[in-house]
């Protein structure tokens, strides 16, 4: 287990490219298999008082894993996905009053399958790399990390200083809700948020993987 997180670190800090070398344009257009699109959702949940959108992303369900071992196309389609999700969380605050978003990383079931995988490992820290690089210009008002793991959680605290504006915006706390329920309630309206999270039991979120965010 340590030797992952070693190894995981090591490699952290080494600049990232666009890992499909295509433009912002040519990603956002890109048309993921539906495989991708059915395995790897997220959504637009709402809006905080300020008109920023707040984006959820269920990390935590995604078989990273499983699609990294299907085969190299499959791969690159997640890849691209993964760049594509955090580019759209940025066009959507460009199109925003506030000019920023908000988002929740649910790492809720996230296995030791994949926590101890190296190339799973490698995969996210990768595309959380990629996704401060688009958020660099403060993009980002602030995100959360919810449900995480004691082995995740050792790989983002030591990784955390290389990430730089994203590595501050984003808090992050273990499973217990009562601890981070009432931190998000202190940012997100409760009725722009799902129920699990601490908002409205009958919400339903905006948009769902929609192209246009």
């Amino acid at each position: 287990m340590y030797y992952v997180i070693y190894l995981a670190i090591s490699l952290w800090g080494i600049a990232v490219a666009n890992a499909s070398n295509l433009s912002d344009v040519e990603i956002l257009a890109y048309d993921s298999p539906p495989i991708i699109q059915k395995n790897f959702p997220y959504y637009l949940s709402g809006y905080d008082e300020d008109g920023a959108p707040i984006w959820v992303f269920e990390l935590g369900k995604w078989d990273v894993r499983t699609f990294l071992e299907k085969d190299n196309e499959t791969a690159y389609a997640m890849d691209v996905a993964c760049d594509q999700m955090f580019l759209r969380f940025r066009e959507s605050a460009i199109k925003s009053p506030e000019k920023q978003f908000l988002c929740i990383c649910d790492l809720d079931k996230f296995s030791l399958r994949q926590a101890t995988n190296l190339r799973t490992v490698q995969f996210i820290i990768s595309r959380f790399l990629r996704f401060e690089q688009i958020i660099q210009s403060g993009y980002l008002k602030h995100g959360w990390m919810v449900n995480v793991n004691y082995v995740w959680d050792r790989v983002w605290q030591l990784g955390r200083p290389l990430l730089g504006a994203l590595g501050s915006s984003i808090d992050v706390y273990g499973y217990n809700t009562e601890v981070w329920r009432p931190r998000l309630l202190k940012y997100l309206p409760w009725d722009q948020i799902p129920e699990w999270y601490g908002g409205y039991p009958n919400h339903k979120p905006i948009r769902f993987r929609n192209p246009e965010p």
